[in-house]
Formats: structure tokens, sequence, C-alpha cells
């Protein structure tokens, strides 16, 4: 059977291996899973993605969609046996104008995560399943829900597949860890919360995207200036705020290469 798949592998085109039907889970928005190798290998962790293909001019949202919209959700279905990372979300795009900006994106993106199979399988090939729900947006809001399905071999052996390219391009708008920023800091003030990054950087184009609802407020105006020990920006407070927050949670982005993910401490309201 193994001989088989393997003469599979060569044969046939590497987008059949390696993504799923493409379904209008919405108008204006076409989506499917793809995964970055031809075949699944036991125990070896897999790179999969729902891929969101968005109509001219349509965008859908961000894990917080910002002042409106919907977050867009993905439920993974996955063979006995197997286990999935996070999704791995690329930095979101402003949308709107005040007094509702939104965070999302336009265009096409990779909702990526690690699939890590178990280290025996009986099957020539595994299902990995997912239900996607979002809002579609242009100057009105469709809402969009899919059932999406991917059926790749299992081998021993795997090659890269037309998705590879575009999977190293997502990754690297994937935001890079608050691990590698250390020293990062936030404060209360009375204009609303002073975040402070290390780091060394033009101030121009710097915008922080909360990952969560009622802690800054998403259409204020962010100010960006530099001091001795590197980047401060002023973050407007939420109108509505969410008392039980402790966390400042999200994604600073410094012009169109650089995202750093933020995890801090936030001060208690005195």
């Amino acid at each position: 059977m193994r001989l088989l798949i393997l003469l599979l592998l060569i044969l046939l085109p590497g987008s059949l291996l390696a993504a799923g039907k493409v379904t209008r889970i919405a108008k204006h928005i076409d989506a499917q899973i793809v995964a970055q190798q031809t075949a699944v290998q036991p125990g070896q962790p897999l790179r999969i993605a729902v891929r969101l293909q968005m109509d001219s001019s349509w965008h859908i949202y961000w894990k917080n969609p910002g002042d409106a919209g919907l977050a867009t959700a993905v439920d993974w279905m996955l063979p006995e046996g197997c286990t999935i990372s996070n999704l791995e979300w690329p930095q979101p795009h402003l949308f709107g104008d005040p007094p509702e900006v939104c965070y999302g994106y336009e265009g096409q993106v990779l909702l990526m995560a690690t699939l890590t199979p178990p280290a025996t399988i009986t099957t020539p090939t595994l299902t990995i399943g997912a239900t996607v729900e979002l809002l579609a947006c242009q100057d009105v809001c469709i809402p969009g829900k899919g059932k999406l399905e991917l059926a790749i071999p299992v081998a021993d052996a795997s090659s890269e597949t037309e998705w590879s390219q575009q999977f190293q391009e997502s990754a690297a708008l994937v935001p890079a860890s608050t691990e590698t920023i250390s020293g990062a800091s936030v404060q209360r003030t009375s204009q609303g919360l002073q975040l402070l990054v290390p780091i060394q950087t033009d101030t121009e184009n710097a915008w922080f995207f909360a990952a969560e609802e009622g802690v800054i407020d998403h259409s204020g105006q962010q100010s960006a200036t530099p001091d001795g020990n590197g980047l401060v920006l002023m973050l407007p407070a939420s109108p509505f705020p969410n008392k039980d927050a402790t966390r400042l949670r999200g994604v600073l982005v410094i012009g169109k290469h650089r995202a750093i993910e933020l995890d801090l401490p936030l001060p208690a309201v005195e």
C-alpha cells in the first residue's frame, strides 16, 4: 500500500494532493484547506492552513474584529490521535474610519496551524476537516459558514507543494513572539495606556492591534515617539473598559514588514 501511495505522489500533480476542494462559504469568499507537504509522515508535524480568498474590495476579520464585525473562527475536525496547534494569525490591517475602525484581511490570507499525527497510522490517507465561520464585508456585510475537507496521503516521504511559497510568505507576516523583546512594559496614564517597547525603530506607521475588546479605543489616535529606551506608544483607553482585563495582548505593527506579539501585565486601575 505504501508503495502505491508513493507512486501516486510521483504521478499526481501536487495541487491535487495538497489542497481540498474550493468552497464558496460566503458570497465573495472562497475557502479551502491546503498543506505545505504532499503527504503526511507518521509522527512528523505538518503545516496546514485554511486559505481564504476574497473578491476585490471585500474583507474579513481578525481574531479581534475591532469596533464592528465578527472574528473569523476555525473549528478543526481531526482523525483520532492527531493534535493541532493554535492558529497562526498574520498581522492584520485597518479598515474603516472613526468611530468604527476594524481589524482584518483583504485579498488572500492563510490561517496556518501545525498538525501532529500519531507515530503509527494504519490508513492510507488522513482526512482533515474544518468548519469556518466569518463575516465578509464591503459596503454591506454577509455572514458565511462552511465545512472544508482535505484528504492527504500517508507516506514515508513527502515533498514541498505548490503552496510552500505562500506558507513561507504567510509565516513571515506572523508576529514575532514577545519572548524576543525583553523589557517591554505598559503603564496607565490620564490619557490611557503608555506602551514602552525597547527597540530602536522609525516611529512612523506604528500601530498596536489589541487582541481583546475593552482595553483600548480601537478607533482612537495612537501617537508614537522615540525616547532613550526605545519606542513609546500612547494608546487611548477604551470607552467601554473591561474592568476584569489584567493583560495587554495584541500585535505591534511597525511599517509593512515588522510585527511583534505582546502579552504584558496591565497595572491595576487605581
